[in-house]
């Protein structure tokens, strides 16, 4: 019978109240935070950003396009109800309004919530405290109560530090560009291609594009890079790969400062 050093052992039991007792903390945190919305709703109904989105593709099939009248007349400031992304963002939007609420909300969030939580299985254990740190932080959780299009983006960057092409996923909202580089460097190709698909789905509605320039450019009090305020959702996806690959990755470049191979002019002469 082979039996576990003591030492071990101990380290077992560390990662797992590590991992565990972080996992709780956010469990706990989500209840109470989604408890306490809930008691709220008549003010503010849950899944507010996931209501935009809808309204704008069906206002799109009404109308012809996604944006309301009052974005193109002049100035305004977007609100959450107010669908300000690009035309390409439409087809991920449009499978989940075939289901009846709240049904499509729960899909719409179940999916990347889902893809995150898998990424997450990548976590060094010792990070999870962290992880738990920024999930429960006002700037995560009403992201995700919201059904903000940003857990859906944050997935896609979190895993395209491992895989490359979901970074093409991105591109749907351009304040988020920036994120996409790295998976672009690991995959070029697939990462066009995956950026071209919803764009060569918008052209029964090609118009819109123009329509979107104009709603940005009557859009005050936000900048190129908006989204980024939403940083904690994205510190989150990105520890997955700087807690393993990362570490490993700046171990190697360390070892290599600290054992230096030997130039030409370094070499030992020759006997």
């Amino acid at each position: 019978m082979t039996t576990i050093p003591d030492d071990r052992r101990s380290l077992r039991l560390v990662r797992l109240v590590v991992v565990g007792g972080s996992i709780a903390v956010i469990v706990v945190a989500v209840a109470m935070f989604v408890g306490g919305w809930f008691l709220r709703q008549d003010e503010i109904p849950i899944g507010l950003d996931w209501i935009g989105y809808r309204q704008g593709w069906e206002r799109l099939l009404r109308t012809g396009t996604p944006y309301e009248p009052f974005q193109f007349t002049g100035p305004y400031t977007p609100e959450h109800l107010d669908f300000i992304h690009p035309p390409s963002f439409l087809p991920l939007v449009a499978p989940f309004t075939i289901l009846p609420a709240p049904f499509d909300y729960l899909a719409w969030m179940a999916v990347p919530t889902v893809l995150t939580m898998i990424l997450l299985r990548r976590l060094a254990w010792w990070a999870w405290p962290i992880v738990a740190i920024l999930a429960i932080t006002p700037n995560t959780l009403i992201t995700y109560v919201n059904g903000n299009s940003s857990m859906w983006f944050a997935a896609a960057f979190g895993w395209s530090l491992f895989i490359g092409w979901s970074a093409g996923l991105i591109a749907m909202k351009p304040s988020l560009a920036v994120l996409g580089l790295p998976g672009f460097a690991r995959d070029p190709r697939g990462t066009i291609l995956l950026v071209a698909i919803p764009i060569l789905a918008t052209i029964p509605f090609l118009s819109t594009w123009a329509d979107w320039v104009t709603i940005l450019q009557n859009a005050q009090g936000i900048g190129p890079f908006y989204s980024l305020v939403q940083w904690t959702v994205f510190t989150i996806v990105a520890l997955p790969w700087l807690t393993t690959r990362g570490v490993r990755h700046l171990q190697r470049v360390r070892s290599g400062r600290s054992h230096p191979v030997d130039t030409p002019m370094d070499a030992p002469p020759a006997r």
